[in-house]
């Protein structure tokens, strides 16, 4: 980088050596500084340097990708600085989500609690609820086993839960929604549930009887399922499910999308495989043999994945994986990012989350 230095420039405009710009004064005899391509070359590859560091291509439409960069920074800084949030929570969390108000719910063994600007509120939940979800509009759907039979129960808070009826035999083990009125939950013996409300669910036909662990969308008309011995499947309505061949016999346990055009999916034994269109899969060096619980994105680029060995990793583009220099006391199952930039990862003993900084 440099100032400019053509001799039109304005001699130490902004202090002693540091030229500038000027428009010039005619009536002065003064120039107006040119815009050489010395110093336009600068400040373009300045620019350009670090958006293609996080191997991003130049988007001539995309005015937001400095901005994208920054904030990936900003994510992996904040990674790195960990605290409890709910220490010592007698059920741990096996599943965690966050609505658009920053409002995070964790459920576990016949419990739930919310969190809201710290104040943390406790509920019962009958059972023991595997997986929770928000439709991004003001409903909360947790889902899991009870009394030896599939539960499903709605909440307009995270505290209030209110029973719903299910369609099938099988413990319930994921959620998601599509964020414009389909949700799709996931479970043992090749299980798919639908329901357009929370409320009344249809059982679709997965092909397989083989538990299914986790299930996403990915914003733009995809929905995927993983689950054991490789399972993959993917579908437009969630409706009519396709098998894609992973690669892998090993468990898959959880699987997300980045939303600009990777999928991730994680498993047994650090298993770690990426798509781009949730079709065709690559498998990627995870850096453990510990189980991988969960995986999630910020949508800015930053992945991160936990594992039961109490690890956290990192990624800014699916392909290379970094972990943090912590490791938690105790197996990670789920992990969640919700506003402000802040991270929660839920473990069998509590949750914690990554600093806040009110931005």
């Amino acid at each position: 980088m440099h100032r400019i230095d053509d001799p039109t420039a304005a001699a130490d405009k902004h202090g002693p050596g540091k030229n500038g710009f000027t428009i010039g004064d005619a009536l002065m005899g003064i120039a107006a500084t040119r815009p050489t391509a010395d110093i336009a070359d600068a400040v373009q590859e300045e620019l350009a340097a670090p958006i293609e560091a996080l191997g991003m291509a130049l988007d001539k439409a995309n005015h937001q990708q400095l901005r994208e960069v920054l904030w990936a920074m900003f994510d992996a800084f904040i990674l790195r600085n960990w605290f409890e949030v709910v220490p010592d929570h007698a059920s741990g969390a096996t599943a965690l989500a966050v609505d658009p108000g920053g409002r995070l719910c964790a459920v576990g063994a016949g419990a739930s609690f919310t969190t809201s600007d710290d104040v943390v509120s406790q509920a019962a939940l009958p059972g023991n609820s595997l997986a929770v979800a928000h439709d991004g509009s003001g409903l909360w759907c947790a889902v899991g086993l009870s009394l030896g039979m599939p539960d499903i129960r709605t909440s307009p808070d995270a505290i209030t839960w209110t029973y719903r009826s299910s369609v099938t035999a099988g413990t319930l083990l994921s959620i998601a929604h599509d964020g414009s009125g389909l949700w799709c939950a996931v479970g043992d013996t090749g299980s798919i549930l639908t329901s357009p409300d929370g409320i009344t669910w249809t059982a679709q036909t997965s092909g397989t009887l083989e538990s299914l662990n986790s299930v996403a969308y990915d914003g733009s008309g995809l929905w995927c399922a993983v689950g054991e011995v490789g399972k993959i499947l993917t579908s437009p309505d969630g409706v009519v499910w396709t098998p894609q061949a992973s690669g892998t016999v090993e468990a898959l346990h959880g699987v997300a999308h980045d939303g600009s055009g990777l999928w991730c999916a994680v498993g047994f034994n650090g298993t770690l495989l990426t798509s781009p269109d949730g079709i065709t899969w690559t498998a990627q060096t995870s850096g453990t043999t510990d189980n991988i619980s969960a995986v999630a994105h910020d949508q800015l680029r930053r992945w991160c994945a936990v594992d039961e060995g109490g690890g956290i990793r990192t990624s800014s583009g699916g392909q290379t994986w970094e972990p943090l220099p912590i490791v938690c006391m105790q197996p990670l199952y789920c992990i969640a990012r919700g506003s402000h930039g802040v991270w929660y990862v839920g473990g069998a003993d509590s949750v914690i989350r990554t600093l806040k900084w009110g931005l």
